[in-house]
């Protein structure tokens, strides 16, 4: 039985409490130095299933894998 394509859907960032101001005047950019939660309503995954985030600098072009966590 073949496994279910994932979705995703609400992906997003929240900046965690870090003292620094920079989530407040940019709340959907992250910058070098941020403390940031990765936030996603993934189907077909179940509960405590390991999922890889790929992060990308869209701000090149062609936009520029930075971290995977």
């Amino acid at each position: 039985m073949a496994n279910a394509p994932t979705t995703v859907r609400e992906l997003g960032i929240a900046h965690l409490p870090d003292g620094k101001e920079c989530g407040a005047q940019w709340p959907d950019a992250a910058f070098c130095g941020d403390t940031v939660a990765l936030m996603a309503d993934l189907s077909s995954v179940k509960d405590g299933a390991s999922v890889v985030f790929d992060i990308f600098d869209a701000g090149q072009k062609p936009p520029m894998r930075i971290q995977s966590v």
